[in-house]
């Protein structure tokens, strides 16, 4: 990412009290109001097709505080469509879909160079696909795809945008996991391995990541609770920016 870095801000406005020493009376206070340059951050999400990436970005992208640019990235940009129908009526300088591959490394370095603020605050590696059924059924193909997928994918992802956080020793990466990383499940052994695998990849980088405060963080998502995030992220009308929102720990 070279060039211009081109830093998109909101305008706010408050007052502050001051003590003031006239010189003739006591301390006064004096009023002063000024403006202060809020930067958006900047948030990058991979698999935002469906499911809890698409959830995600319609969240982000519909904050009513303004405080997200949302990189959307997929895959297929065919299937943006029902993406775009969500956030209807988001600000446009909040949102913007981009094509990427995360098993293609040249797809992924691509994306990089289109972001224009020049850096990803919040990176949420969400691509994945499942697998299941008798091991015996499965081909080897399909199962190297579940790996490439979701272990190297994540990986592939996060090595390409690790640099800058490195270099601003600033950043927050965000895994969408499953229990299935935590325990084994009957008939799902390819997919929870690769979760495992996830799993022991984060623990890792979190020890080295830490002395440059980059925060890494696993989020486990159970089939109910998925369901329940994705519904309450596409009900826009209920999107707050109060202490009880999703957004506030971001």
């Amino acid at each position: 990412m070279s060039g211009i870095t081109t830093v998109e801000t909101q305008t706010i406005q408050t007052s502050v009290f001051l003590p003031f020493n006239s010189g003739q009376s006591p301390i006064a206070l004096h009023r002063l109001r000024f403006t202060v340059q809020m930067e958006k951050r900047v948030v990058l999400i991979t698999g935002c097709s469906s499911g809890i990436g698409l959830g995600l970005a319609v969240l982000l992208a519909s904050d009513s505080g303004q405080r997200f640019k949302v990189y959307a990235t997929m895959r297929d940009l065919s299937k943006k469509e029902y993406l775009l129908e969500c956030v209807r009526g988001c600000h446009a300088d909040t949102f913007e879909i981009l094509q990427m591959d995360v098993t293609d490394q040249q797809s992924v370095l691509a994306t990089i160079e289109k972001i224009k603020e020049n850096r990803v605050d919040i990176l949420v590696c969400n691509a994945g696909i499942g697998l299941m059924g008798p091991l015996e059924c499965h081909t080897y193909y399909t199962m190297k795809k579940i790996f490439d997928v979701n272990l190297f994918g994540t990986i592939g992802t996060i090595q390409a945008f690790l640099p800058g956080m490195k270099q601003r020793r600033s950043g927050r990466i965000i895994i969408s996991s499953s229990v299935g990383g935590l325990q084994g499940v009957p008939f799902n052994d390819v997919y929870c391995a690769s979760k495992f695998a996830v799993e022991g990849f984060c623990e890792s980088m979190a020890i080295v990541l830490q002395h440059f405060d980059i925060q890494p963080n696993i989020l486990i998502l159970c089939a109910k609770l998925l369901c329940g995030m994705v519904s309450n992220a596409l009900e826009k009308s209920r999107y707050t920016t109060s202490n009880d929102s999703p957004l506030s720990s971001l």
